[in-house]
């Protein structure tokens, strides 16, 4: 199976740059967003990622998805994890996992956590987003929901 984010042609030609700095951003994002994850929960939230850069709804690439005004919490400017960068000295092999999660996601994924899931939110958020109702829920993973917002089966409650 091809992996989400190499399914554009744009994605295929990214420069070793631009790869580079998918490739840290998607590991810094997965280290604010999914940093009490199991690596199935940041995989799940990779995923996200990857789906939505491969989508013509969103930027065509991780850098663009991320950081993309109010897509993901922590890259928002109110967002106290909007400063807060990895210790390396400190939590270096904590950094590492991140690191290495993001460079699987964006080589190959062959079994997709989330299968096309384009959000995601904490499970403990009280009441659910209202964007959630419109919304086709695919699954919890640790301790986010996911959704696909091309389908509109079964949004949550």
């Amino acid at each position: 199976m091809v992996p989400n984010c190499l399914r554009s042609e744009a994605a295929m030609q990214n420069s070793e740059a631009e790869r580079m700095a998918e490739w840290f951003v998607l590991a810094l994002c997965l280290w604010r967003e999914a940093r009490g994850e199991p690596l199935e929960g940041k995989a799940a939230v990779a995923d996200v990622i990857l789906n939505r850069a491969a989508d013509p709804r969103w930027p065509d690439s991780v850098v663009g998805v991320i950081t993309q005004r109010w897509q993901f919490s922590a890259f928002n400017q109110n967002d106290p994890n909007v400063t807060k960068f990895p210790d390396p000295k400190g939590s270096a092999a904590d950094w590492r996992a991140f690191v290495e999660c993001a460079s699987v996601a964006l080589q190959a994924m062959d079994t997709p956590p989330t299968g096309l899931a384009d959000h995601y939110h904490a499970k403990n958020m009280e009441p659910f987003p209202k964007w959630t109702r419109r919304m086709n829920r695919v699954g919890v993973v640790g301790g986010h929901v996911f959704y696909d917002s091309k389908t509109t089966e079964q949004g949550a409650d």
